[in-house]
This record gives structure tokens, sequence and C-alpha cells, in this order.
């Protein structure tokens, strides 16, 4: 009996579980549209809704900007990095943000992606499932500065795997 091929509903992809955490309505009504073959088990505007909710997830796909004028002391940024993977989940973090120091410390916090909410819907699918193997995902221009850090002794978040 053959595999089945990675974009089948029946591939271990569709085994993965995915929750989304991003205070933009439309976001959270889409994404799982956009990407019918991974599984998302829940969507919350608030890291603060998803940890109550404790979904069984495989990844958190986290967007870093959680404050709005409906939710104004919402943890975000490193602090729901932080909040996440001390919950025991895997994150991605999945937003507009641009800046390589602050993606940089995203991937310092813990999180084990940093996703362009700019990249194409087969980008942003191959990025999620990367970060499920547990694969470092970020921009380049993030990965070397990090690998600068890491040869200056400023930060650990690359095992040697991850530097190859």
């Amino acid at each position: 009996m053959s595999e089945p091929s990675p974009d089948s509903p029946d591939s271990p992809d569709s085994e993965i579980r995915f929750s989304l955490v991003d205070d933009a309505t439309a976001v959270r009504e889409s994404l799982a549209v956009l990407l019918p073959d991974l599984t998302f088990v829940s969507s919350h505007p608030s890291l603060e809704a998803f940890l109550a909710a404790a979904p069984r997830a495989d990844v958190v796909i986290l967007d870093l900007h959680l404050v709005n004028l409906r939710q104004p002391d919402a943890a975000q940024g490193v602090a729901a990095i932080h909040a996440a993977v001390d919950a025991g989940y895997r994150v991605c973090v999945y937003t507009q943000e641009e800046r390589r120091f602050v993606l940089a410390s995203c991937l310092a916090a813990g999180a084990t992606g940093v996703v362009s909410k700019s990249s194409t819907l087969a980008e942003t699918r191959t990025a999620f499932l990367a970060v499920s193997r547990g694969e470092l995902v970020a921009p380049p221009s993030v990965t070397g500065l990090i690998e600068a850090l890491v040869r200056r002794g400023r930060v650990t978040v690359l095992n040697k795997r991850q530097r190859e």
C-alpha cells in the first residue's frame, strides 16, 4: 500500500492540530478556509482566551500584536510567546512585523517559527508544517542576525542542526 501524498486529506499533515490566536476577526475566520488541508481546532482573539480554552493543539499560530480597543490589556509579543511555550505549546508567530530584532526576540523567547502575513499561502502552509515538525522557520535576515548573536554569546536559540 502506498503512502498518502502530502496534499491528500489522509496525509499525516491532517493529523497535526493548529490553533490560531489573532485579534483580527477576518484572519481568525479565514485562515482555516484558505488552508483547508490543515486542521484548525480553534481560534481565539487573545492569548488569554486561548489559554483558558486549553485546546489540544500541536502548534499555536500566534499574531504578535494582539492589543486593540476591545482588548487593551491583552498579552502580546514576547510575553505571549513565553506564556504559550510555558503552557507546553509549540509557537509559530504569524505577523506583519518586519523589524529583524523584534523577530529575532520572538525566536529567542521560544517561538519555533516566524512567518510573514505577506507570504503566499503555499509558503505559509509549508512554514506551519515545518514548525509542527520542530524545524526553525525564520526569514534569512533574521537567521543571519541570530547567528551573529550566537557567535557573540548573546543568544543561544539555534542548535547545531539549525545553524547548518
